[in-house]
């Protein structure tokens, strides 16, 4: 185990939990600690093309806000982020989480589909930004493995990259 040193205490903190924390924080940060979701919280749903098909977005917040780019677990829907997507939303971001394959609108998959594959349908969510912007992108468990995907296949896009949940290898 990697240890790091903790100064406020001289004892050591594992590598993994500092990192952690540090992520719990700056989530708490982004969402600008605003509060519970409200009814009122306008989500709208759009669909976009994609190569394998036409994929489901719901999207909240200013269109001119800051873009954050939610993807959720395997065989999880977008409304798994409903409470972050409106915590975001109002502090002034724009949040577009693409509906996985398969889940409400966005076309089943044919056959088994490849990280690349995946990463490309969560990038159409992104399509309408114009002029194209850097995005934060957070992928939550499985979803992890498609936002790195994403950070490899095109880094110029990335604003930032946050990973929930993400066990295993790295």
């Amino acid at each position: 185990m990697v240890l790091a040193p903790n100064s406020s205490t001289d004892r050591r903190v594992p590598v993994m939990r500092r990192a952690a924390l540090l992520a719990c924080t700056a989530a708490s940060l982004l969402a600008g600690c605003v509060g519970a979701p409200r009814a009122a919280d306008a989500v709208s749903s759009r669909t976009v093309s994609a190569a394998r098909g036409p994929i489901e977005v719901l999207e909240s917040g200013p269109r001119d806000g800051e873009p954050v780019l939610l993807i959720p677990s395997l065989g999880r829907g977008a409304e798994d982020f409903d409470d972050l997507a409106g915590r975001l939303a109002r502090a002034g971001y724009r949040v577009i989480r693409p509906q996985p394959r398969g889940i409400g609108r966005s076309a089943a998959w044919q056959g088994e589909p490849t990280l690349v594959e995946l990463a490309e349908d969560a990038m159409a969510a992104l399509t309408d930004i114009r002029p194209p912007r850097r995005v934060v992108v957070v992928g939550h468990a499985f979803g992890n493995r498609v936002a790195r995907m994403i950070a490899t296949r095109e880094p110029a896009r990335m604003r930032a990259l946050v990973l929930l949940a993400a066990g295993g290898k790295v």
